[in-house]
């Protein structure tokens, strides 16, 4: 988004009959990203609020898929769509990012699987997941961080699946 004022961008995939559109919040001067995998499915957002997802040629009336609050990066790491993952790496910005930046505000993504996960806020150490603090999720699935949290990442998956969630991340940072 190069203007002043956020906006809706509509995303589609290759294959409309595999990917209904996907609009995605964009803050002013901010970038946003939507991958989807050769089935068709949403595996990566990046927003700046909410993002939906409809059947229409518009998104006009589209089902809420997640709501960003603040800038982030939310991927799944199981291959499948956002709304089912088991796994998820959630890459939070500082701040609102924009020209001129705006002040840091407190920040969140919220979508439902996330209450019944596993959450931790985390980086990597010599390659290896490393848990700062665990984060609980509020009710509706939605986790909060601030500014500083916002310089790590989150990791969150269902208590069965964290495990392979933390080694999908440290995979990320070898180069083998």
């Amino acid at each position: 988004n190069d203007t002043e004022a956020a906006v809706q961008a509509t995303v589609r995939g290759v294959d409309p009959d595999k990917s209904p559109p996907v609009a995605l919040t964009l803050a002013a001067n901010s970038a946003g990203l939507a991958v989807f995998n050769s089935s068709g499915r949403l595996t990566t957002v990046e927003a700046q609020g909410a993002v939906l997802r409809g059947r229409t040629a518009s998104v006009r009336g589209g089902k809420p898929l997640l709501a960003i609050a603040g800038h982030a990066v939310v991927q799944s790491l199981d291959d499948r769509d956002l709304a089912s993952a088991r796994r998820l790496l959630i890459l939070p910005f500082p701040g609102t990012y924009g020209l001129p930046p705006a002040p840091a505000k407190p920040a969140s993504v919220a979508l439902p699987s996330l209450g019944a996960m596993r959450v931790e806020l985390g980086e990597l150490r010599r390659t290896r997941w490393t848990r700062l603090e665990g984060l609980k999720p509020a009710a509706g699935g939605t986790v909060s961080f601030d500014e500083e949290q916002a310089l790590n990442m989150i990791l969150a998956a269902t208590p069965a699946e964290f495990a392979a969630a933390a080694k999908e991340v440290e995979a990320f940072a070898r180069l083998d």
